[in-house]
């Protein structure tokens, strides 16, 4: 029998596996896939906000519109020190269970070293 393999984040827990980018119309036809996970790598902008903001209960079809983003300076809400603490617990849960070292940390913070 098939499987479908997905891998979680670290940080928020999600899973994802491929992506399949279908037919416009016919979403029965698959014209590719790629891994989630090799397209976010291949996209990532270190210059991306920390979150945004969408506008609900506007109507039928319209609900969760994309109006904006905000940063950590601007979070009412208070998501950025959870954010951050599961980050960071996520890097030492993989330093504990030996998928990550402490010298790949190391030579990924090396541009902000001073």
């Amino acid at each position: 029998m098939p499987e479908y393999r997905q891998a979680y984040c670290p940080v928020c827990f999600m899973s994802h596996g491929r992506i399949n980018t279908r037919m416009p119309g016919k979403p029965y036809i698959k014209l590719s896939s790629e891994s989630f996970w090799e397209r976010a790598c291949r996209i990532a902008d270190p210059y991306h906000p920390f979150g945004s903001i969408q506008e609900m209960g506007v109507g039928r079809g319209t609900s969760g519109a994309m109006v904006g983003h905000f940063d950590i300076d601007d979070d009412p809400d208070g998501y950025y020190p959870f954010v951050k603490k599961r980050l960071l617990g996520a890097v030492t849960e993989w330093i504990a269970k030996g998928w990550l070292t402490v010298a790949e940390v190391e030579t990924a913070l090396a541009p902000w070293k001073s």
